[in-house]
């Protein structure tokens, strides 16, 4: 989904088919050129050359469990979280991740909604 400053109330909608490696640097500002193949009714209305927002959507999943990225411990190639047992003790669980967003990723397996997780 995509957006430009020409029609700010209209959402444009495609999918990517190449990403330029070359990125060009302007007043401090890092851009990739981005080619889209454009599946919308108003991509009439669009120019060569325009500058777009872009969000880019790698996968799409509902009703999983997310956990803050900060919450996550790397070690030896394997990936923890830190949890507080009902005892009051904190552990270490193993768990397997998935898609991440930025900063809140997927957790797989290795972890129930009511867990109380440590952010470090």
């Amino acid at each position: 989904m995509f957006t430009v400053d020409s029609y700010p109330n209209k959402e444009f909608k495609g999918v990517v088919a190449a990403i330029y490696p070359q990125a060009v640097i302007q007043d401090n500002v890092v851009n990739y050129d981005v080619v889209i193949n454009i599946n919308s009714p108003f991509k009439d209305l669009l120019r060569p050359d325009m500058t777009a927002s872009v969000t880019i959507y790698q996968a799409e999943r509902k009703g999983v469990l997310m956990i803050p990225r900060t919450a996550l411990v790397r070690r030896g190639g394997r990936k923890y979280v830190r949890l507080r047992a009902a005892d009051g003790q904190l552990r270490e669980q193993a768990v397997k991740t998935g898609v991440s967003e930025g900063r809140y990723i997927e957790i797989i397996s290795g972890l129930r909604a009511d867990d109380t997780v440590i952010i470090q």
